[in-house]
């Protein structure tokens, strides 16, 4: 399994021969049980186990889903900092760019001795907000199309 440990973030990508381990560790999860029953245990190499909560079991059935998937999870705490590089590499931008960001002040940084940090939140709140621009640009892109006849398979013919 790969992973890049960078500050507080957290990226798995499962090979396809973990996949299918996480499929069946979704299945385990996903078994109906009975009231009050918890429906997992953990067990170590010795001979305890602990229960798993729902709250636990939920997160874990939602990576062992994407895993399963063949999609990369990306694991970091809510109220965590990130590197440059980490906050980049979350946006799926280049280092360089990010960091044009913060110097513009597009996104909110601080430093911590002679390096920048990002908070996680702001970084989560930064990508949902440009993700919104992006689908709205789309939506009137595609108004503008269509009332050009642009979609209209007729009038290409």
């Amino acid at each position: 399994m790969k992973r890049a440990q960078k500050h507080d973030l957290q990226v798995t990508t499962a090979p396809a021969e973990d996949r299918s381990a996480a499929a069946s560790l979704l299945d385990l999860l996903d078994r109906p049980t009975t009231e009050g029953d918890h429906p997992c245990r953990l067990a170590g190499p010795e001979d305890g186990s602990v229960a798993l909560t729902p709250k636990i079991a939920d997160a874990l059935r939602h990576v062992f889903e994407l895993m399963a998937q063949g999609r990369t999870v990306a694991i970091l705490p809510a109220d965590g900092v990130l590197t440059t590089g980490a906050a980049a590499e979350l946006l799926n931008v280049s280092r360089q760019y990010l960091v044009r960001l913060l110097e513009d002040g597009a996104l909110a940084s601080f430093k911590s001795g002679k390096h920048r940090r990002v908070r996680v939140e702001d970084v989560l709140a930064y990508r949902e907000a440009r993700d919104a621009k992006r689908r709205a640009a789309l939506d009137e892109l595609a108004e503008l199309s269509q009332a050009q006849g642009g979609y209209d398979l007729r009038a290409r013919r």
